[in-house]
């Protein structure tokens, strides 16, 4: 599932950048990372289970193309942990890995030195790894979890120039699971990212 996604996306993303009619054409490329504070939503028939946060690291790559004046098409990859802990059982926790492509619009609602945007999108995510720490014993929960997640995501991004081509750029994302990742389990993603990361533009002249 995740692959027939991934590309139907990849692929809508090339016909947006080759379609623009715009003579100078200007690319952001970069890289972010930061803390990731994450759960699960229990929808399943799971009694006495009570979730809180746990703090996770991200880390990723971006590629940036604008189509519209103040409006731009944002490709993420990155690595992301996820986990929780179980407040009944002190001692048990939940760790999940996930590497994940998510494209955003990102829309600029200020746009001066200081660049302030809305970020939207999806993300789809594969499961590299999940176990459970019970009172210190590591156990391999990777088989009774989906590969596959799919989230919606939206949040905000300061960008600040710090050199001629170079800016920095500091962002908090919301993300809320659309699938169930367990099997009969009825758990949901539910992550707020906070990163920092820069952006470095690229420049060419395109063929109209």
């Amino acid at each position: 599932m995740l692959t027939k996604y991934s590309t139907k996306i990849i692929s809508l993303l090339f016909v947006l950048v080759f379609a623009s009619t715009i003579s100078i054409a200007q690319i952001k490329i970069g890289l972010n990372g930061g803390a990731n504070f994450s759960t699960f939503t229990i929808t399943g028939p799971t009694p006495n289970v009570t979730l809180t946060r746990k703090i996770g690291f991200s880390i990723g790559a971006i590629a940036e193309y604008p189509i519209l004046n103040n409006l731009s098409i944002r490709l993420n990859v990155g690595y992301l942990q996820r986990g929780a802990q179980n407040t009944i059982e002190n001692d048990n926790t939940l760790f999940f890995n996930y590497v994940e492509l998510s494209p955003y619009l990102t829309y600029n609602v200020i746009n001066s030195e200081i660049i302030a945007k809305i970020i939207v999108g999806l993300s789809f995510g594969h499961l590299i790894n999940a176990k459970d720490n019970d009172f210190g014993i590591d156990r391999n929960i990777k088989d009774y979890y989906k590969l596959s997640n799919i989230a919606s995501n939206f949040g905000l991004e300061i960008e600040k120039k710090i050199w001629a081509k170079t800016s920095l750029i500091f962002n908090g994302i919301y993300s809320v699971g659309m699938k169930d990742i367990s099997y009969g389990g009825g758990q949901k993603t539910s992550d707020f990212n906070i990163n920092i990361g820069f952006l470095y533009n690229l420049y060419w002249v395109t063929l109209i």
